[in-house]
């Protein structure tokens, strides 16, 4: 499930979004700005427990603009 996630971030680099990981080992991922104004920041465990947790994750980023 990992992998996933890793290829999910890959995508959203190339799209301009930033992925960090924070001081407590989850992912920040950052939107590109569009005309001076940023969306919301988006943060999600760096570890997936639950099966459909790379489905929310990939609605929500989906949400703020990003092409999946």
């Amino acid at each position: 499930m990992v992998k996933e996630l890793r290829e999910l971030a890959r995508v959203a680099v190339s799209q301009g979004w930033r992925v960090e990981r924070t001081g407590k080992h989850h992912l920040r991922w950052v939107p590109p700005e569009k005309a001076g104004k940023t969306g919301r920041v988006i943060y999600s465990g760096s570890t997936l427990s639950d099966y459909r947790a790379i489905r929310n994750i990939r609605a929500m980023l989906r949400r703020e603009g990003l092409r999946v």
